[in-house]
């Protein structure tokens, strides 16, 4: 990394605007593109509550600047981009920004490429270099009628991180148990049954798990939940029959942990009201990477039952595009 990458979490001291009533803010606009790979957010007028979560965030402003607070009590950061590591506590406040967010999932090759800007700290703030070519590259994207959201998505990660690379595996205990997670995840096995599974014992796994993966045993199935609720929903519309596909009991427990993982209402994205348009990139061909088995099935029924034969064909070839609104 050269001098002109670098930059620092440097928090403000004392409160701003940021921690003002929010219940006036603008609501949340723009456009969710969900596909196998990834989940990308081109929006503005982002507020979140404090929050961690699984997948790293990438983000970085196409306008204006944002604040950004990072392990409370910390104070706010004024920024224009920032790459934020897994489970990392945080705090977003874009309002007035326009910005695009992407969450990577750990577990991916997406990862590999950008975990090497996380090896000195959990936040990693990006150049005015670095946001100025992001942002006019994504601004002729978003342009071209043919845009792609996994164009863009490369993009992002080619400049913050570099060329593709394979993801590191866990511990090769941990990799079956999370081939089984995957599998049942609507009737997760028992922490006992997958210490048998990992052959070790429960205690053990649930060290070893957390350590290895970087979230409780528990808080990652629910994660794994939250992957599920997208897919019901687009075939339902409706919160409560998507909370009870996913394995939730009803959907105040759906808006529980969405809120506690994302700082945000699943019904501020999933709505029908054309602020937040829901875009879903179906896969041309066969999937692969760690959801990939589990994956699969959703994908193919989702498409069945869509009819994704109409939908719009995006510049690169390997998807789909289709709005679900």
């Amino acid at each position: 990394m050269d001098d002109s990458e670098r930059a620092t979490w440097n928090p403000s001291v004392g409160p701003f605007a940021a921690d003002a009533d929010v219940s006036t803010a603008p609501d949340l606009r723009g456009s969710l593109y969900i596909w196998p790979d990834g989940i990308l957010l081109v929006g503005e007028h982002v507020r979140s509550e404090p929050h961690r979560h699984f997948t790293a965030s990438l983000f970085f402003a196409l306008s204006g600047s944002l604040r950004l607070r990072v392990e409370s009590p910390a104070g706010w950061c004024e920024t224009r981009g920032a790459l934020i590591g897994p489970n990392v506590r945080q705090e977003l406040d874009a309002r007035g920004c326009r910005l695009v967010i992407l969450q990577i999932d750990p577990e991916t090759d997406a990862y590999a490429r950008v975990a090497r800007r996380l090896l000195f700290g959990s936040v990693h703030m990006l150049s005015g270099a670095l946001v100025d070519a992001l942002s006019t590259r994504a601004g002729a994207m978003l342009r071209d009628p043919g845009f792609s959201a996994a164009r863009l998505w490369d993009m992002a990660l080619t400049l913050v991180g570099g060329p593709a690379r394979a993801r590191c595996h866990f511990d090769p205990r941990i990799e079956q148990v999370l081939d089984r997670l995957k599998r049942e995840v609507l009737s997760p096995p028992t922490a006992a049954q997958l210490a048998r599974t990992a052959g070790l014992s429960e205690g053990r796994l649930l060290h070893l798990f957390s350590d290895e993966v970087g979230v409780p045993l528990r808080r990652y199935i629910l994660w794994l939940r939250l992957r599920q609720v997208i897919y019901a929903w687009a075939l339902t519309r409706s919160l409560t029959d998507a909370a009870h596909a996913a394995g939730f009991a009803d959907s105040a427990h759906l808006s529980r942990t969405f809120r506690s993982m994302y700082g945000i209402r699943p019904s501020d994205v999933l709505r029908s009201d054309g602020r937040v348009a829901l875009v879903a990139g179906f896969p041309s061909g066969r999937l692969c990477g760690p959801h990939a088995s589990s994956d699969g099935p959703l994908w193919a029924s989702a498409a069945a039952a869509l009819g994704t034969a109409g939908g719009v064909r995006a510049a690169d070839t390997d998807h789909r595009w289709l709005p679900l609104g």
